[in-house]
């Protein structure tokens, strides 16, 4: 009863402020558990962070709700490689398809995202060669996380086997982070998982947890602006989600 009564009471700026949240808690928490938390908070995001970690590392569940998790739309693009293409009979609409030069194809897919790139690899024989292409795989790589490495399309002068190496090079270093980042890693020291402060009294849960390595507990003290994430390796702390929201057109259902 108390979470319907506080669900219905909006606080002042709520959209700013959920915003706010997001970008120290990152795009998975539960929307619900958040909102909830920052109108028992009274509008205060470090309280509503700090009481949403103690309330989610309170449970008993393998994988917390803050972490990253498996879309079921996504099952082939989570280790991001274009699939084969399939050798069954094409339709009028794939046969024209096939008929636009793999560089115009190219160019469209750079201007999308993860799941529509490996959407398409699984559309038709020419936008499964396209969406193996090294400079889309550089286009997503560069959206995400920002590169200062120059890319280009392959020397047409080179061997297909040198092409085949090159178009592979920006798709196994996306792949290599985005698994990383499904591991919250840490990106400074690349070693250990990236988690949760905690501040306030120890519970019995909390500190079994700070014991299994899922958080560290700070002070006793809540002062906005402090750190709120950790890692258990080089002990960098974070203010905000340590890591780059994936946005993905994913349908519901």
């Amino acid at each position: 009863m108390l979470q319907v009564i506080l669900l219905r009471q909006a606080v002042e700026d709520e959209t700013e402020l959920m915003k706010s949240i997001r970008a120290r808690l990152g795009p998975y928490a539960s929307g619900t558990a958040l909102l909830y938390h920052l109108r028992a908070a009274r509008g205060k995001v470090f309280w509503a962070v700090n009481t949403y970690f103690r309330a989610v590392l309170a449970e008993q569940v393998n994988r917390a709700d803050f972490e990253p998790k498996e879309y079921a739309q996504l099952a082939k693009c989570q280790a991001p490689t274009a699939p084969k293409c399939t050798q069954h009979p094409m339709t009028t609409e794939q046969t024209n398809l096939e008929n636009i030069p793999s560089s115009v194809l190219e160019l469209v897919l750079q201007h999308t995202n993860l799941f529509t790139v490996c959407s398409a690899a699984l559309a038709s024989r020419s936008l499964c060669k396209a969406a193996q292409s090294n400079i889309v795989w550089a286009s997503l790589y560069n959206k995400r996380w920002g590169c200062t490495q120059s890319y280009q399309q392959s020397d047409p002068c080179h061997t297909a086997s040198h092409q085949q190496a090159e178009q592979s090079k920006w798709r196994d270093k996306y792949q290599q982070r985005h698994l990383a980042e499904q591991r919250m890693q840490c990106p400074s020291c690349e070693q250990l998982k990236v988690v949760p402060i905690v501040y306030g009294f120890p519970s019995h849960l909390l500190v079994r947890n700070m014991r299994a390595n899922k958080l560290r507990m700070g002070n006793d003290h809540l002062i906005e602006g402090q750190p709120i994430w950790t890692c258990t390796a080089c002990t960098e702390e974070f203010t905000d989600f340590p890591f780059p929201s994936l946005e993905l057109s994913v349908p519901d259902g």
